[in-house]
């Protein structure tokens, strides 16, 4: 298997997607809608291979600020299940979720073969309103949740309710480590320019186009398209869909996870290297920070 990517730390959501495939003859083409979650084979190819490191993060932050022994993790928005595999395989009991059931599908597959199956479980849930209570009395240790996959949930209210009924899943002091992408203080930067990268597995290759479209400043979100360009072992498919995110400024993130019942205790930045607590953090330095919540 080889690789060769650069990654935007943004995933997609479950959002409409043109489809135009050709195999044989490249001049015809077929146009079909398509979910990219329903794709989730060529999502895992494109946004999961970068996840070794930030697993070992992971662990660090659990040794250095959780308040006993990390044993069960949550993983809401688990995508494609490659972190639960990981920590699956590194002892810890791990129980993800996802909206997508062809997500949902694609990860138990994962699990099977991965053979973890006593550590690991993905279920189908919704980030605003997914409890636990009815299916164990135990409750997890810490949570984390990757690649801006909150930005999915654009209005106050649904972030909240997401924070307050993962705090409730969560042990006293439990913790949850978030990574989001933030606003530029200097908003010209926020106009990038296109992100595009590839990535070859197994004979499946997919060259993706990450492009900022416009903003929507009253209602806080970034509008950017995703393309993909895949070569399926001589299948030619081209998707694109429009993905609509919360625009995170560093207020809004204390405000939030306040309402929701956590404290940010540490930040760090998209190499995992500490940001001093006094720092307004903003995209023009920080693109992808992770922030370390602890329940109150």
């Amino acid at each position: 298997m080889t690789e060769t990517r650069r990654t935007p730390r943004n995933a997609p959501a479950a959002s409409k997607a043109t489809r135009v495939a050709s195999k044989g003859d490249p001049g015809s083409k077929t146009k079909e809608h398509h979910v990219f979650y329903q794709l989730p084979l060529y999502y895992d190819i494109v946004f999961g291979s970068d996840v070794l490191a930030e697993v070992e993060f992971y662990k660090r932050c659990f040794e250095q600020f959780a308040a006993g022994k990390v044993k069960r993790v949550l993983e809401p928005a688990c995508g494609s299940g490659h972190y639960m595999v990981l920590l699956g395989k590194a002892g810890y009991q791990v129980t993800g979720y996802d909206l997508s059931p062809s997500m949902v599908a694609y990860t138990r597959e994962r699990i099977k073969r991965a053979r973890v199956s006593k550590r690991v479980r993905v279920l189908q849930g919704d980030m605003r309103n997914m409890t636990f209570a009815a299916l164990s009395s135990k409750k997890f240790d810490v949570a984390i949740n990757q690649i801006n996959s909150l930005a999915y949930l654009q209005s106050d209210k649904d972030i909240i309710d997401h924070f307050k009924v993962t705090a409730e899943a969560l042990v006293d002091k439990g913790l949850y480590i978030i990574e989001l992408t933030i606003k530029c203080e200097d908003f010209a930067k926020e106009h990038k320019p296109d992100e595009t990268w590839t990535v070859e597995r197994d004979g499946v290759v997919v060259t993706a186009t990450w492009k900022p479209l416009r903003y929507d400043l009253e209602r806080k979100l970034r509008i950017v398209e995703l393309t993909m360009h895949v070569d399926d072992h001589g299948t030619i498919s081209d998707y694109s869909e429009i993905h609509e995110l919360r625009l995170w400024t560093h207020e809004d993130i204390k405000q939030l996870t306040s309402a929701g019942g956590f404290d940010i205790i540490a930040t760090f930045d998209g190499k995992f290297n500490p940001i001093p607590a006094a720092t307004c953090i903003t995209g023009d330095e920080y693109e992808f920070p992770y922030f370390v919540l602890r329940k109150r």
